[in-house]
């Protein structure tokens, strides 16, 4: 391989993030090649409008003047249909030469910028229902193409159609990105995202409210989330190592069920900060990767004083079990430490946040934990 056709492939796999960089690439292809003019166009069949278009060495709005007409009277890719796909072929080769000066697309379309010879490919992966065609075309005083330069262009046609693959891809995992951030930001919770341990990927509006003006954590330099207090950023540590090592050979398309938590303070308020592991999808050369992440939420549960059971009481007609509940998860208890404190079944726990849910018209179990808090502490 030479330096120039390296350079190529180079420029074609940067089109995958930068597709207007596909006009750079034909006039290079052409450049080797000694090709005047190139296009690259995406359709759904073959004699359809282009959904996708880039052109080299034409005149601004060429294509356009000819609209739909252009692409009804196209013999010359209505002959490569009929042709082998996904590889070139030389115009001579899948027109008749002679009877082709004498069509409307030559007359009207070739001929006024010099036209005569061109070699063209249709790209079509099986499991796409998009059909890409390339083209690079001479004039009247240049020779035909000859096989070894149609063997030449055919060595770049698998990295374009991986690079085209790929860039599908990547759109499609942008979207999903756009998706996940919406969703996210609809949630009230503080929601962050990062990639490995603890690199930053994304983080809601609500976890940027805490960010701001909290102390309870921070970005350093390299974007890394940091805990202000040490013993509350060796439990985020120790439980972000445990959500990673879950991850391990579990397969790309499992959604993890594994999750950790532990509870942490600022002057203020108490909060409870729960980790999940999270396989999120990154493009790379070689195709779309999941990599290892967590997902983090941050919810305040308490404020520094302790909430008890009677204040609890004197809102809702609860029973003494169940106020009592209700404050130890008001101040930061989980249902499985609540039944071992009482000595009780989880079923009955569970049954009792079940019953309190309902006297306290909430819909969850940090609803009625909300509600319980902005009336005893904000009202």
């Amino acid at each position: 391989m030479d330096i120039e056709q390296s350079d190529i492939i180079q420029m074609i796999y940067g089109t995958i993030e930068s597709p207007d960089t596909w006009q750079a690439v034909l006039d290079k292809i052409s450049r080797r090649t000694h090709s005047t003019h190139a296009f690259m166009a995406a359709r759904s069949d073959i004699d359809e409008q282009p959904i996708g278009f880039y052109e080299q060495g034409f005149e601004d709005g060429h294509f356009e003047r000819y609209q739909e007409h252009f692409y009804q009277v196209d013999v010359w890719t209505q002959g490569l249909g009929n042709n082998r796909y996904n590889q070139f072929h030389a115009s001579h080769d899948v027109c008749d030469d002679k009877g082709f000066l004498n069509t409307e697309i030559y007359n009207d379309f070739a001929k006024p910028v010099d036209i005569r010879h061109s070699i063209g490919c249709l790209l079509a992966p099986p499991s796409e229902n998009i059909i890409t065609e390339l083209a690079f075309m001479r004039g009247t005083k240049q020779e035909h193409y000859d096989q070894s330069t149609i063997e030449t262009v055919n060595t770049f046609l698998p990295h374009i159609q991986q690079s085209l693959s790929l860039a599908q891809k990547l759109q499609g995992t942008q979207q999903e990105k756009i998706k996940v951030h919406q969703v996210f930001n609809g949630l009230n919770e503080a929601l962050i995202v990062c990639r490995d341990l603890d690199h930053i990927e994304f983080y809601n509006s609500a976890a940027e409210q805490l960010l701001t003006t909290t102390k309870l954590f921070k970005p350093n330099r390299k974007n890394q989330l940091r805990f202000q207090n040490p013993a509350f950023q060796k439990k985020y540590t120790q439980a972000a190592h445990a959500c990673l090592n879950s991850l391990h050979g579990i397969q790309q398309t499992v959604t993890p069920s594994f999750q950790q938590q532990f509870y942490c303070s600022d002057q203020a308020t108490r909060y409870r900060v729960q980790l999940k592991p999270w396989l999120h999808k990154r493009m790379t050369p070689w195709g779309e990767t999941a990599m290892p992440g967590v997902v983090i939420s941050v919810e305040a549960c308490a404020l520094s004083r302790y909430i008890a059971a009677e204040e609890i009481r004197e809102l809702y007609t609860l029973t003494r079990s169940e106020a009592d509940i209700c404050s130890r998860l008001l101040n930061g208890m989980t249902i499985d430490a609540i039944a071992d404190v009482r000595n009780s079944e989880l079923s009955t726990v569970r049954q009792q946040v079940k019953s309190c849910l309902a006297k306290t018209h909430s819909n969850s179990q940090q609803d009625m934990i909300n509600k319980i808090l902005r009336q005893l502490l904000v009202e």
